[in-house]
């Protein structure tokens, strides 16, 4: 992660910082006066009724006609949403990991209370023989144990915490050498639904056995076969290692075919332990060749690759993230499948209580891929389930991305998938506010220090990596409490995050990042001001998210009342507009499937860059793309 905006300045709104002086200068015992209200107007509620929701999506967006129209005749359950909206909101993103940056030359020294580092914007005052900082975030007094030197001299440092030093040139996130020694597993279903046929209209291609109709295993053997010529072509794509796992009935480890194929089956698809073990000791021997060596042997394979069963992707998942993990970090798990999974380890076609245990495997899985540096990406086609739900952690853990597409036209989503350079791994986000603030919207696990401190796991990091967070002033109980805080004298107020990482050249390595956000009181200059990338995003991953807790109405009422917020801003609404409506079919899908029977097949996933691409709708998370 490597750079952190703010959506605008700091907004405290003149009603909270009144408030509080009010009640300052109240005499002690003196009680407020029964009509004055402390939540009216100390924060910027934004409410909607439910039926308002679904007026909202019938709304035309960037002047073209309602997209979505709820069924008429059907009884709305009227619910009512608020919840604080301003423009408080912070987002970092990873994509600027490359660029030049100062290392520090000393170790990085935080304040003994709440953590903050020491950093360009922090005051020094001599007391006696002591150097003391008084910590801008917390009030902390610190005894300071630096040399001049150390002190940080930009708003954006690296410590190295372990590793060597970089060369002379070399830029913070810039491996020493190319990217050598990646693996590549393509994790292919070969699950009897994959034989099933679409019309084809275009030129009879490579692997299709009929002029008009074409069949996803056809589909995805065209891909990947256009994808390793422009590997072979490529003379870092030469130094690859690629190899297949294919699964049906059975997993079969094929590798880059230099040994014979290995076939896991029965009780040993149930086994993660032994399935881990055998697979990474098979990893040299069945993942030894680069790709100039391995290319003739990988397209043979391709060819004889026939459908048979069931769907067996759990245990070939483990699998091929077994052989991934003795590459470079940066290596990469590509799963290909249609249906869902019902065989061996995270079998998905089971009762509640049974998958509990599958969806505990994959994040297993995951949290092993996140350690060893490899990126799990799944393509599945269109129109069938394979709980996308379940395997979307897979992906957000390991910087991977989730594709629903068109069999015929996956080339090109497998392209942007092996283009995707990992920056870094083993990622973790700290971000810490002034005292006088507090995070909003957040899991309690995430925060810590009164809500001051915001911690999170991200694993792995790619240039698209991105969070946001909201957050907003103390209520007027802890705020009176605070007898050094006030408000109408505070200008500024820092924001830092520290975010450590492993580099991929294997260093660990912290960033830390500060800011002196200055504060206005004013709605109209916050929102005039505000930054229209940050809010978007932000509206985009706070519905994805809650959107996959299962509640899509929370998710729209969430964008309808920052739309509302932002007021006029035409550019603003218009993304939040194709989100909204996507929310909106989706509900009325769900609706639709209760009242006729239950079925895994509706999923819906979140995207950063699909509506970019004028592909999907921009939801904020990982990437799905409808192809039709």
């Amino acid at each position: 992660m490597g750079a952190m905006s703010s959506s605008s300045k700091a907004y405290i709104s003149h009603k909270k910082m009144n408030y509080i002086n009010k009640q300052r200068e109240r005499k002690e015992g003196e009680q407020a006066p029964a009509e004055e209200d402390p939540d009216e107007g100390y924060y910027s509620i934004g409410e909607v009724n439910e039926e308002d929701l679904d007026e909202y999506a019938n709304m035309p967006g960037d002047g073209k006609e309602p997209v979505i129209k709820a069924k008429e005749g059907k009884k709305k359950r009227r619910r009512r949403n608020k919840q604080e909206i301003d423009t408080n909101v912070v987002m970092i993103k990873a994509e600027h990991f490359g660029e030049a940056v100062e290392y520090a030359t000393g170790d990085p020294f935080p304040c003994s209370s709440c953590k903050a580092i020491f950093n360009h914007f922090s005051k020094i005052v001599e007391e006696g023989p002591n150097k003391v900082w008084n910590c801008e975030f917390c009030g902390q007094k610190n005894n300071l144990a630096l040399e001049q030197e150390e002190y940080p001299k930009t708003n954006s440092m690296i410590y190295l915490l372990e590793g060597k030093m970089p060369v002379n040139g070399q830029k913070p996130g810039e491996p020493m050498e190319a990217d050598t020694g990646i693996s590549l597993i393509f994790c292919i279903d070969l699950s009897g639904s994959m034989e099933s046929t679409q019309h084809y209209s275009g030129p009879k291609l490579k692997y299709m056995t009929s002029p008009f109709f074409i069949t996803r295993l056809q589909c995805v053997k065209i891909a990947i076969d256009n994808q390793l010529a422009k590997l072979q072509k490529s003379p870092i794509g030469q130094t690859y290692k690629v190899g297949f796992v294919t699964f049906d009935n059975v997993v079969t480890l094929l590798g880059d075919r230099a040994s014979p194929p290995k076939i896991y089956e029965g009780k040993q698809l149930d086994n993660y332990g032994a399935l881990l073990e055998e697979s990474t000791k098979l990893a040299l021997g069945y993942m030894g060749a680069p790709l100039k060596d391995s290319y003739t042997f990988l397209l043979n394979t391709l060819k004889t690759m026939k459908v048979n069963g069931a769907t067996a992707l759990g245990p070939a998942l483990l699998t091929s993230v077994a052989l991934a993990a003795q590459g470079k970090s940066g290596s990469k798990v590509v799963i290909c499948t249609d249906g869902l999974a019902n065989k061996g380890l995270g079998n998905l076609d089971v009762a509640d209580k049974k998958l509990e245990e599958s969806n505990a495997f994959y994040n297993q899985v995951g949290q092993l891929a996140k350690e060893k540096g490899v990126v799990i990406s799944v393509i599945t086609l269109v129109e069938e389930g394979c709980r996308l739900d379940t395997l979307s952690p897979v992906a957000d853990l390991t910087g991977g991305d989730i594709l629903r597409v068109n069999p015929v036209n996956i080339g090109s989503d497998f392209e942007a998938i092996l283009n995707e350079r990992l920056l870094a791994t083993n990622v973790v986000v700290k971000v810490i506010i002034h005292k006088a603030l507090t995070f909003r919207n957040e899991d309690e696990i995430h925060v810590s220090q009164n809500k001051t401190t915001l911690t999170k796991d991200i694993g792995n990091a790619t240039k698209d990596t991105a969070i946001t967070f909201e957050y907003t002033v103390k209520s007027p109980k802890e705020l009176l409490e605070m007898k050094d805080i006030d408000l109408k004298t505070l200008e500024a107020v820092p924001l830092q995050s520290q975010i450590t990482y492993k580099d991929m050249e294997g260093k660990k390595c912290l960033r830390v990042i500060t800011q002196n956000q200055q504060v206005t009181h004013e709605k109209e200059e916050a929102v005039k001001g505000a930054n229209k990338e940050v809010i978007g995003a932000h509206v985009a991953l706070k519905a994805a998210e809650i959107a996959q807790k299962g509640d899509l109405r929370e998710a729209q009422a969430h964008a309808f009342n920052y739309a509302q917020f932002i007021g006029d801003d035409v550019e603003v609404k218009n993304k939040i507009m194709p989100l909204y409506q996507a929310l909106e079919k989706e509900h009325i899908d769900k609706k639709e499937e209760k009242e006729e029977t239950l079925n895994p097949k509706s999923c819906l996933l979140y995207t950063s860059d699909a509506a970019d691409e004028g592909l999907g709708v921009d939801l904020g998370g990982r990437r799905i793309i409808k192809n039709t």
